[in-house]
């Protein structure tokens, strides 16, 4: 991953992060998270996290950090309170097949992403899922994610350590 990551094919880094489930120890996934945190900083690229069960652990490192770079968490299906936490923390939030319908309506579409890893369908399942969820055309959620795959790998945009977010609920 070390020799691999300065590539500029490569667009991002991870997946990487807290498993309290699947995981082993949590003081070698902290490491292991610390390495790809340093390496998503020194180039210049997005971070994608891997989070169950572990928002705590995300939050406080996320805290104690002075990062730039954006960090997507890969499959989010928490809860909205959840969501909320994350996305004030500065976070972006991908949405696969399986998600809480609330938790996708609390992410503001300039911090949303759409996957389908680990899914059984194709992404256009997902999109009309999501776009029939968020009472939005397909066509529209597709702009949206376009741009914002646009802004987070190609324009490299910045995000900073004051956790800036836009446009969501308390």
């Amino acid at each position: 991953m070390l020799e691999c990551a300065s590539h500029p094919q490569v667009l991002a880094i991870g997946e990487s992060g807290f498993d309290r489930l699947r995981g082993g120890d949590i003081e070698s996934q902290f490491k292991a998270f610390k390495c790809h945190i340093k390496k998503s900083e020194e180039f210049g690229k997005p971070l994608i996290v891997h989070m169950v069960r572990s928002s705590d652990l995300l939050l406080k490192t996320r805290k104690d950090l002075t990062v730039h770079e954006p960090w997507i968490i890969h499959g989010f299906r928490g809860k909205p309170q959840e969501a909320l936490q994350l996305l004030r923390a500065g976070m972006f939030l991908s949405f696969g097949e399986y998600y809480n319908v609330e938790a996708l309506r609390a992410t503001p579409t300039d911090r949303l992403f759409l996957e389908t890893d680990e899914s059984t369908c194709g992404i256009e399942t997902i999109y009309n899922k999501v776009a029939c969820d968020l009472q939005l055309g397909v066509e529209v959620l597709r702009e949206v994610v376009k741009k914002n795959v646009d802004a987070v790998f190609f324009n490299k945009i910045k995000m900073n350590c004051s956790n800036k977010s836009t446009n969501f609920a308390n």
